[in-house]
């Protein structure tokens, strides 16, 4: 069982480190638009606010108090006063404690906790990226449950006001290190939000409960390429695909619409 508070403060302390001694200036690879302030200042304004939202139990995401960017010299303390703020919320309170989430799934503080390590851990590979670093080993567990979130909570599930129609493709995603193994069909989700008035139609995934018999692809790497794969922080030479290639173009697809 993968330990998200213990990786939330590993993942944050690495990318604090990196914001204090790297140039700042530099740009981010995987977001091109963005320097390390930029992406300093994005990780800062994160978990001050998940801070907020599981330090006070919060219900309303509007509760939260927002904070100003500051000069990019004050960037680092900024970003260690809130890494340290959300530690403390997310271990103060016991996992089924309730908060705001936007996942209907979500509501809790162990919900805010897999997903803070989850965030701390792609934008740490991200300053590393921007830094010229070398990569801090990732642990296999927190790299397949990465995998898991990305795609039942970020690329699978349709809401009740949606369709999804099956094109009859399917893909199994396994994790060759860790004897994970998430299974899916291919298809098209329709719809328009009644919140919103957002209509929909792209292309999208369902992860079933079951393992499908013949699958038309199998996508298989280390637990760790596949969850940086999904996130756009590692290319497809990582993996090995057997099957139809274009497959994994879709889900790669799939994800960055589910992600932006």
């Amino acid at each position: 069982m993968v330990d998200f508070v213990s990786a939330l403060q590993r993942e944050s302390a690495r990318f604090g480190e990196l914001v204090h001694n790297s140039d700042l200036g530099s740009g981010v690879p995987p977001c091109p638009d963005w320097t390390l302030a930029d992406l300093a200042w994005h990780l800062t304004e994160v978990q001050q606010f998940w801070g907020e939202i599981a330090g006070r139990l919060l219900a309303d995401p509007g509760d939260v108090a927002r904070i100003a960017r500051p000069d990019d010299a004050e960037l680092g303390g900024l970003f260690d006063t809130h890494a340290a703020a959300l530690l403390d919320a997310v271990t103060r309170h016991a996992p089924d404690a309730e908060c705001w989430s936007w996942d209907p799934h979500g509501g809790t503080i162990a919900w805010v906790r897999r997903r803070q390590a989850q965030e701390a851990l792609v934008h740490r590979i991200d300053a590393e990226l921007a830094a010229g670093a070398a990569h801090d080993p990732i642990d296999p567990g927190l790299a397949a449950d990465g995998v898991d979130e990305i795609l039942r909570v970020m690329m699978s599930g349709v809401p009740k006001w949606g369709d999804f129609t099956p094109d009859g493709r399917s893909v199994a995603l396994v994790a060759v290190d860790t004897g994970h193994r998430w299974d899916a069909v291919l298809g098209r989700f329709t719809g328009t939000s009644p919140n919103t008035g957002t209509t929909y139609d792209e292309e999208s995934l369902d992860v079933t409960d079951d393992p499908i018999d013949e699958v038309t692809t199998t996508i298989s790497a280390a637990a760790a390429d596949l969850d940086l794969w999904l996130w756009g922080r590692r290319d497809a030479r990582s993996l090995t695909i057997a099957g139809e290639p274009s497959v994994a173009d879709y889900v790669r697809t799939v994800a960055a619409l589910s992600t932006q």
